[in-house]
């Protein structure tokens, strides 16, 4: 199972986007974000997280 998700925005020259992608691997979930964001004049802010949850076992 996976899922996307992707968004973006501009305020006043301000630009910054988003894209997280999630997935049922195995007995994990794993979710992966990448953002960026930039402000005109100054170079461009990124970051990456990632996240991985065990899941229960079914009984």
């Amino acid at each position: 199972m996976q899922g996307k998700a992707k968004a973006q925005a501009i305020d006043q020259g301000t630009f910054s986007k988003s894209q997280t992608k999630t997935t049922v691997k195995d007995d994990e979930l794993q979710s992966r974000t990448k953002t960026m964001s930039h402000v005109p004049g100054e170079k461009p802010t990124k970051s990456k997280s990632k996240v991985i949850i065990p899941l229960p076992e079914e009984q």
